[in-house]
């Protein structure tokens, strides 16, 4: 889903470029925990959201601490137009925690041989609705943070088979409108010496043929 996003942010980039030049409008990786970079603090207290920016949505390039809410707008990737405005859901979003555990504490899962040679990060996630208008039941905004590690590199979230009550990337809830919430959990794999570093939302609203303003300067969560 990430990677989808992705290229459709690019792809918006291309045709926003392309009609310029015509005239046209439109200005994972998991180690030993003992030899793990520092860890990052644990959860912090969550606090107000933080608003201010076009429509009450944080404003992009906003750094936050763990616990601190910000409002976001999500686009659904199946709503994705380059070609038109995006306005986006609103939700109230926060990155709870970035914990680094031991390998041992998947020993429940049936890990390949080189996953048992990196050291494993749970990032938790709480999400709320704040509009009344049901996204695409086979969508899930959890899915569109961003982890990066400390060398600045994006990290893809472990797949799980089966249940793992300890960190579960969970569905988005139906319905999934104003006052809904729920709760996730992505496991991430780092290479030795490596660390989760920051989550970023880098989703938002954006003006026909052109690619939002957060996708350059995401909203950030990093301990500190």
């Amino acid at each position: 889903m990430k990677q989808r996003r992705t290229a459709a942010l690019f792809a918006a980039a291309a045709l926003s470029l392309g009609l310029a030049a015509c005239g046209g409008g439109g200005s994972g990786e998991s180690s030993s925990s003992s030899t793990a970079s520092t860890p990052p603090p644990t959860t912090t207290t969550a606090d107000q959201p933080q608003s201010g920016g076009a429509g009450g949505l944080t404003p992009a390039g906003t750094k936050l601490p763990l616990g601190r809410e910000a409002t976001v707008a999500w686009v659904p990737y199946a709503e994705e137009d380059p070609t038109k405005a995006q306005q986006g859901l609103e939700l109230k979003v926060v990155v709870e925690s970035i914990e680094m555990k031991s390998i041992d504490d998947l020993a429940s899962l049936e890990l390949e041989p080189e996953e048992e040679e990196k050291t494993p990060y749970f990032v938790k996630y709480r999400l709320e609705a704040l509009g009344g208008k049901e996204p695409p039941k086979e969508e899930n905004p959890a899915l569109a943070f961003d982890a990066l590690d400390d060398r600045g590199q994006e990290q893809t979230s472990a797949t799980i088979i089966g249940e793992f009550p300890d960190c579960e990337e969970a569905e988005m809830p139906q319905p999934f409108t104003s006052g809904d919430s729920y709760e996730s959990c992505s496991i991430y794999l780092v290479h030795k010496g490596g660390a989760i570093a920051k989550i970023e939302w880098r989703g938002g609203p954006s003006e026909p043929n052109e690619i939002t303003p957060y996708f350059d300067d995401p909203v950030v969560w990093e301990g500190g």
